[in-house]
C-alpha cells in the first residue's frame, strides 16, 4: 500500500483492495484495533477514490462501504477521511464512478443514520446548494436515505429547521429528480419526522 498509482502497479492496487473488501467481514480484532487499521490504510484508498481509473476507483468505493458496514455505528470517527472524498466522486461527469458512489453513501447512511445524522445533514445542505444537479441529486436522495433509516425522527429543533430547509430547496430545484424526491420527503416522510 506504500506505493503511489502507476500505470504497471495499479491492477495489483486493485486487487488488494479487492481483497480488502473480501477479508474486512472475516476481521474479528476489537473495533479500536479495525479503526486503527482503517487510519492506517487511508492514504492508498482516497488516492484510488480520486484516481481517473473506473475499476480502480470503484473498487475503493465498494472498500468503504465494506468498512463503514464493519464499524456501523462506530464509523463517525472516520467520517472526514473516507466519507469526504466519496462525495466528491458524485460530482464527477463518470456516471459509472457517481452512481457507485451514490449507492455506498446511501448504503452508509441507512446503515448508521442516527449516529451520524449531524454529520449527514450538514453535508447533504452542502450538496443541495450545489450548482452540480447530480451532487443535488444524490443529497436528496441521502435525505430520503437519513429520514427513512432514523425511524423518521429528528432528534433535536435545529436539525428540523435545517431538514425544513433542505426539502424546500429540493421543492425549488431546477432538476426533475430533485424536485420529484423533495414531493416525497414533504408527503411520506417530513410530517412523521417533524412530529418526533
Amino acid at each position: 500500500y506504500g506505493q503511489r498509482e502507476t500505470e504497471k502497479n495499479w491492477a495489483q492496487l486493485d486487487e488488494l483492495l479487492r481483497e480488502l473488501s473480501v477479508e474486512i467481514p472475516k476481521l474479528s480484532e476489537s473495533q479500536a484495533a479495525l479503526i486503527e487499521l482503517y487510519w492506517h490504510i487511508q492514504v492508498p484508498v482516497c488516492g484510488c477514490l480520486g484516481t481517473e481509473r473506473t475499476k480502480l476507483a470503484n473498487t475503493a468505493i465498494d472498500l468503504v462501504a465494506a468498512i463503514a458496514r464493519s464499524l456501523q455505528d462506530r464509523f463517525e470517527t472516520l467520517y472526514d477521511v473516507y466519507l469526504v472524498p466519496l462525495l466528491k466522486l458524485v460530482e464527477r461527469t463518470n456516471k459509472v464512478i457517481n452512481q457507485r458512489a451514490q449507492s455506498a453513501l446511501v448504503a452508509i447512511i441507512t446503515d448508521d443514520a442516527v449516529t451520524g445524522q449531524r454529520f449527514y445533514l450538514s453535508k447533504i445542505e452542502d450538496g443541495l446548494g450545489s450548482a452540480n444537479k447530480t451532487m443535488r441529486g444524490c443529497a436528496i436522495e441521502m435525505l430520503e436515505a437519513c429520514l427513512k433509516s432514523g425511524k423518521g425522527s429528528i432528534p433535536s429543533e435545529e436539525h428540523r429547521a435545517a431538514v425544513s430547509r433542505m426539502v424546500v430547496l429540493a421543492l425549488q430545484d431546477a432538476a426533475v429528480n430533485v424536485r420529484a424526491s423533495g414531493r416525497r420527503i414533504f408527503t411520506e416522510l417530513l410530517p412523521e419526522a417533524l412530529k418526533a
